[in-house]
Parts: structure tokens; C-alpha cells; sequence
């Protein structure tokens, strides 16, 4: 009976000892804080604590802890360090600063006073930092400033963490990075050591040598020299604005293509355009804007729009060469017209209409199959007319002078026709008015292979013949049309629905 009791006895016992051995919580199993080296020590019993002094080194799960002296709580698995604290972390991670709160059980170290953190790519000073020793993360709480070995990028932050396994730097809080080319100042960034890769969320500032950038969202690789932004982007230079909903670039072709609300302004030239989309070439000095687009030129005289399928400029030999493609509508407070292709270059001033372009300068229509003006600072200075050159300019709600001839070269004084030199098959219809009347009372007809024709107010006041003429001057008839070949009234353009 008594071996029966003594062998249930010790089956219960196993049988504590396991239960009690499946219940252990994780924790329990955490290896103790080791004291590897002290030249001086006190040990109090009661108190569960060691005083240590002297090159002190302590060790916990491989990492490595030196400091002038220590206080090691037996009970709670932890220790306070001070003076001359160095951490060396068994993945490769090194710290530095005045003293130390180290937590066993859950692995962090808390760093307070002049904490330096070295790692392969990175150096970190701040004011304190907490290490959590089991997932690798440094956290700072103040000012951090961090230096890159191997770019010599420097941030600075008023907050973060550094995440040693995978090499990413947060920052939250005035963020500053500086590049020897460029610096981004953000409320939040994250940032890759070894891609270096920054990635940017909120309101940001770039500063390059030649422009300065505003965004709030998008990324920038710094090794490869390209960068991708979002969310109300405007770009500044020394004589151009750029402003989009998101934009590429690629600072090593030195291109860009933004895209959506579109907005590009050149200062010196005093225009803009606007679009879906655009792209900017900046070393020849190359923009295109297409999709929805329209370029608008401010000056004192006149503010001039253009809209078109595709606008494209360049500069040549300093001066800016505009390409209009497809679908050209011109409005202005002087010149209004239409066309399919438009080019112009600021040399020379002259703009060139092209397929079939129709123009008006107030109540004056011309075609032609080429027309070209000298156009500077919002002012008409000059007109060609190519080819099936066809000038109409209404007289009054029923009559209309006309001008026709191979070619027509007008000047211009105060945005106002003043003389016209038609060479090779000249026509003209135009009409006198009575004295006393101010009615239309005679209608001229005439013929010329060369003429000049002076103007007042836009209306035909006398014409100069240089060649041999033919043609008559007679009462006008009721109802009786009086028109050259050819003739057309155009509808005048009117701005797009929104403008």
C-alpha cells in the first residue's frame, strides 16, 4: 500500500512538472543580462542589485555593452549605464552616448545624451534614441541629424525611426534633406539608404541649382537622378513656371512630362500655356503642351489666345521659335483668326498662318493660302498674303469693299491698315459714299496688275495705280450683289464653352 502512495505520488509530480513546463510563458525562457567584465563591483542581496564601476561590459543575446559604470537589477532583468555608453549590436549597428536604461526582458535600450548610431551606410546624432535590440528599429523623438557614407546625403528631422534590417530612414517634422545638388524640405519623408530612394508625403520643397519645386506627395531617386510627383506640383526657374497635377523627370536627359492642369509660363516672353498634358526639355530649351491646350500672350496692347490640338517651343539662337499644330483659333483684342498650323518665330516677329487660314482685324476679313503678320508687344506692323490673296472689309450691312490679287503687302500704324501694295492680278470693289448724305451712293470696279491703296479708319480712301487699269464707277443698283470670284463671309471664331 505505502509503494502504491509513493508511486501515484511521484506521477503527480511529473505530471505538475509537465503542466507546469507547457504553461511557461515565452518570456520566461529570455536569457539573463551576463556581466562579462567590471574592475570594481558591490553585490546587495536584499535589493537584488549590483553596483558596478570601472570598464564595465555587459552582454545580452550576443550584443555587447560598455560603460564607465552600472547598476544591474537582478529581478526585473535590467540595468541603468553611464558614461561612455557603447553598444555594439551583433548586426553590425554601433552606439554611442552619456547613459543607458536597458530592458531585458523586451530588448530595448533607451540612449540619453550625445547618442551617436553608426551602421554601414548611415551616422545618426541626436539628443537620446530608444533601441529596440530584438526588431533592429531606432527611434528618436528629437532632433536627429543623419549623414549618409556613401552619397554624403544629410537629413535633418525633429522625429523618426531607422529601421536597421532594411536600411529605411522615416522622418516626421521639419524634415530637411541636403544633396549636394539639390535639398527637400518635408513634413514627412522616407528615405532608403541603399536605394536612395526618398519618398515624400505632405507639403514639400525641392531646391535645385536651376529651379525651385513644390509638392505634397511622390518619390525621388537620388542614384539613378529621377523623380516622380503628385498632387499640385509648381516648378519655378529663373524665367519659367511649370504647375501640373503630377510630373516626371529625369534629371539626366533633363526632361519632364507633367500631366493633368498643365500650366507652363515663360516670364520673359510673356506667355502661357495650359493643357492635359506637357513636356519640357530643358537643355535645348524645348516645352509641348497638347490635349485641351491654348496659349495666351500678356502685353500692354493686347492679351492674344490661341487654342490648338499641340503647341511646341524652342529656342533658336536665343530667340523662341512657337509651333501651333492642328485646329488654330486666334483670339485678341486686335487679330482674331483660324487655321490649321501656325508657326512663329520672335527674331523676326512674323507669325505664319498656314491651310487654309481665315483672319479679322475688326471689320476686315483675309484669305489666302499663306498669310504671315509682323506682330511685336500686342502690335500689327505688317501683312503678307500669298496666293489667292482676298481681302473683305464691310462698308455697311449690305456692301463690302474687296481686294484681290496674287499678292497683297499691307502696313499697319496703330493696329490700322495704312497702305496696301497688291502686285499681280489686282481686283478691287469698293464703294463712295454722297457728301452730303454719308450714304453709299457709287460702286467702284477695277482692274490692275499693280496698285497701292491708302486706307483711313480701316476703309479704302483713294487707290494709286502702277500698271495699266480697267474697270468703271457707276450709281450702285438695288439688290445688286457686287462681289469678286471667290467671295466668302467666314464666321467669326468666339471663344471655346468656359473661357
Amino acid at each position: 500500500m505505502l509503494l502504491l502512495k509513493n508511486r501515484l505520488y511521484k506521477m503527480i509530480k511529473f505530471l505538475g512538472f509537465i503542466i507546469l513546463f507547457f504553461h511557461l510563458p515565452v518570456g520566461a525562457q529570455i536569457q539573463t543580462i551576463k556581466i562579462l567584465k567590471a574592475g570594481n563591483n558591490e553585490v546587495y542581496p536584499q535589493k537584488k542589485l549590483v553596483i558596478l564601476w570601472k570598464d564595465v561590459v555587459l552582454e545580452h543575446n550576443g550584443n555587447i555593452m560598455h560603460c564607465d559604470s552600472a547598476v544591474v537589477y537582478k529581478t526585473e532583468n535590467s540595468f541603468l549605464a553611464y558614461r561612455n555608453i557603447l553598444i555594439e549590436d551583433n548586426e553590425s549597428i554601433i552606439l554611442t552616448g552619456d547613459s543607458l536604461k536597458y530592458y531585458g526582458d523586451a530588448q530595448k535600450a533607451n540612449i540619453r545624451g550625445n547618442v551617436k548610431l553608426k551602421s554601414k551606410e548611415i551616422n545618426l546624432d541626436a539628443p537620446s534614441l530608444d533601441y529596440d535590440l530584438k526588431n533592429k528599429i531606432a527611434f528618436f523623438k528629437q532632433s536627429a541629424f543623419i549623414e549618409n557614407k556613401n552619397t554624403g546625403n544629410e537629413i535633418k528631422s525633429n522625429q523618426g525611426r531607422f529601421n536597421t534590417v532594411n536600411n529605411v530612414l522615416f522622418f516626421k517634422e521639419n524634415v530637411e534633406l541636403t544633396n549636394p545638388d539639390y535639398t527637400i524640405q518635408s513634413d514627412t519623408l522616407v528615405y532608403n539608404t541603399i536605394s536612395e530612394i526618398s519618398q515624400i508625403n505632405g507639403q514639400t520643397k525641392i531646391v535645385t541649382k536651376n529651379s525651385t519645386i513644390h509638392c505634397h506627395q511622390g518619390w525621388f531617386d537620388s542614384k539613378n537622378n529621377i523623380s516622380s510627383l503628385k498632387d499640385s506640383i509648381f516648378i519655378s526657374s529663373e524665367t519659367h513656371q511649370l504647375a501640373a497635377d503630377s510630373l516626371f523627370y529625369n534629371e539626366n536627359l533633363g526632361q519632364a512630362d507633367a500631366f493633368g492642369h498643365v500650366v507652363l509660363r515663360d516670364d520673359t516672353s510673356h506667355w502661357e500655356m495650359t493643357g492635359n498634358r506637357g513636356f519640357y526639355d530643358e537643355k535645348i530649351d524645348s516645352a509641348s503642351v497638347y490635349g485641351n491646350s491654348r496659349l495666351t500672350q500678356f502685353n500692354k496692347e493686347d492679351t492674344l489666345k490661341i487654342f490648338a490640338d499641340k503647341f511646341i517651343t524652342k529656342k533658336a539662337d536665343n530667340f523662341y521659335e512657337l509651333f501651333c499644330f492642328h485646329n488654330v483659333n486666334i483670339l485678341g483684342n486686335q487679330l482674331n483668326g483660324k487655321c490649321d498650323s501656325l508657326y512663329y518665330y520672335e527674331m523676326d516677329s512674323l507669325m505664319y498662318f498656314y491651310d487654309d487660314p481665315v483672319l479679322w482685324i475688326e471689320e476686315s476679313q483675309m484669305t489666302g493660302d499663306l498669310i504671315n503678320f509682323k506682330i511685336k508687344n500686342g502690335k500689327v506692323y505688317n501683312m503678307e498674303i500669298k496666293e489667292n490673296s482676298f481681302i473683305i472689309t464691310k462698308n455697311d450691312s449690305a456692301h463690302y469693299d474687296q481686294i484681290k490679287g496674287d499678292f497683297i503687302d499691307g502696313d499697319f500704324i496703330d493696329n490700322q491698315l495704312s497702305t496696301m501694295l497688291i502686285n499681280g492680278n489686282g481686283k478691287v470693289i469698293y464703294f463712295s459714299e454722297n457728301e452730303e448724305t454719308k450714304s453709299i451712293s457709287d460702286a467702284n470696279k477695277v482692274e490692275c496688275e499693280k496698285m497701292k491703296i491708302n486706307f483711313f479708319e480701316n476703309n479704302i480712301k483713294e487707290v494709286i495705280f502702277q500698271s495699266e487699269t480697267s474697270g468703271n464707277s457707276a450709281a450702285i443698283i438695288e439688290n445688286e450683289k457686287y462681289e469678286l470670284d471667290g467671295f466668302k463671309i467666314y464666321e467669326k471664331i468666339t471663344l471655346p464653352n468656359g473661357e
